[in-house]
């Protein structure tokens, strides 16, 4: 047990992940900043994930360890949000990992506690491991000149929010306060918990700084490949947030409906190009709730639009769906 509680409660569930879970751990360890404790939770792990986490957890007394039995990425990470007692939280996937200067978190901190957040956003950085050894960063677009923005508008005008849970530092009051949970047995979690949190508070600031490295396309990874469970959780996600809306009405809070909007569109190519979608189960699932498309000006979501009212909705997807297959 802690004395007093720590400033960050960083959440790192593990699922058969043995190979990449001490580099991750290491890269949270090798911190300057120490005001924190490790939540590691194996969900179920047939390999030796869960040894790992039992040496960690003898090796530093900041490292909490929660085994429990299968039940997937969204109740993983719930369970780690029960034991949290930091003031903020940060998700850390075990197969990715934190800056290795080692100066990140200190920075972060900096941040927080000069400046009035709930949600501070950070960039994130995709690399590789080839089957050499040899360790690949991605290119990732630059924000041109920003280093921190405190200003929600410009947030989602520079397109900064993106549905992820590892990019975002989120104080656990409002996410205590507003009941917030991942959504138990969906994939793309993340877009109801991100949505959530424009519900739950506005108070979103952004710091340019690559802190957050997550490994892209390892096989093994629900990121991996987008399947069709994949995407009909999405538009599951997408149909509960429009039922709400249908409740308290468009237009109450323009970023969430800019935010659904987006995902909207995304979800909309995916399944466009996905070979287990048909073009009638595309219309039956999406045209319902076209009304997506009028929550945003941005400028391909408005062109669907307004494509969608002269030629209608099922003519629009032949054309998309030619349009996609024309690129591939």
């Amino acid at each position: 047990m802690f004395d007093s509680k720590p400033f960050f409660s960083i959440i790192v569930p593990v699922y058969n992940v043995e190979k990449y879970l001490p580099e991750c751990m290491e890269s949270i360890l090798n911190q300057s900043f120490t005001d924190y404790e490790i939540i590691l939770v194996n969900d179920g792990s047939t390999d030796n994930s869960l040894e790992i986490c039992n040496y960690y957890k003898q090796k530093d007394a900041r490292v909490k360890l929660l085994d429990k039995e299968n039940e997937g990425l969204a109740e993983t990470r719930n369970k780690g949000i029960k034991i949290a007692s930091g003031e903020y939280l940060i998700f850390l996937d075990s197969d990715d990992h934190l800056e290795k200067k080692g100066n990140g978190l200190s920075e972060l901190f900096n941040i927080l506690k000069c400046k009035d957040v709930d949600v501070l956003l950070f960039n994130l950085t995709p690399f590789s491991v080839k089957s050499n050894g040899q360790y690949d960063i991605y290119k990732v677009p630059k924000t041109k000149n920003v280093n921190f923005v405190g200003n929600i508008n410009e947030i989602f005008e520079r397109r900064l929010f993106l549905a992820t849970a590892c990019n975002k530092i989120i104080k656990r009051k409002v996410v205590v306060d507003n009941k917030m949970s991942f959504p138990k047995g969906l994939l793309s979690e993340d877009i109801r918990w991100c949505g959530d949190i424009l519900k739950a508070t506005l108070n979103i600031k952004f710091y340019s700084l690559s802190f957050y490295f997550y490994r892209k396309n390892r096989e093994g990874s629900i990121t991996y490949k987008t399947s069709r469970k994949n995407l009909l959780d999405i538009i599951l996600q997408l149909r509960e947030n429009y039922m709400s809306n249908i409740k308290l009405g468009l237009g109450v809070n323009r970023f969430l409906d800019e935010y659904y909007a987006f995902y909207y569109l995304g979800c909309l190519k995916q399944v466009c190009e996905h070979e287990d979608f048909s073009l009638s189960e595309i219309v039956e699932k999406m045209e319902p709730l076209k009304q997506y498309l009028s929550c945003s000006s941005e400028k391909r979501i408005v062109f669907f639009k307004y494509l969608s009212y002269l030629i209608g909705f099922k003519n629009s997807v032949i054309l998309f769906r030619w349009f996609l297959m024309r690129l591939q």
